[in-house]
């Protein structure tokens, strides 16, 4: 009976040590389904703040064409289309760092140019 004993419970101990290529997939998983999640709020937001932006410009024409109409003395128009007016965009462009490899090509290439400057004068 002990024997048996001894058996039933190496048994469970592999059955309940085993299932680390389980849990580390579904963390695996886990993490990809966060990373999606956040993903998507941040598209979420960037479509808001563009929208923002919109509404804003939209208000912006409006009231100049308020203002010129009131300085001209016409009538107001009754509304202005927003997708005229040029919006700047919400999030601006940033660039990466220049490497040092980078530098030295812009550098070579502003001496290569005042070297063919100097000569030409």
């Amino acid at each position: 009976m002990k024997k048996f004993g001894l058996i039933v419970l190496s048994v469970a101990m592999f059955a309940s040590c085993g299932n680390k290529a389980k849990d580390a997939e579904q963390a695996r998983l886990d993490s990809i389904r966060v990373a999606d999640s956040i993903a998507a709020v941040e598209v979420e937001a960037a479509a808001y703040a563009q929208f923002v932006a919109d509404s804003i410009a939209a208000a912006e024409a409006e009231a100049l064409a308020v203002a010129e109409a009131a300085k001209t003395g016409k009538k107001a128009p009754a509304k202005v289309d927003p997708k005229k007016e040029e919006t700047k965009p919400v999030v601006e462009e940033v660039k990466a760092p220049k490497t040092i490899e980078q530098k030295v090509e812009d550098a070579s290439k502003k001496a290569a140019k005042d070297a063919k400057s100097e000569l030409f004068k």
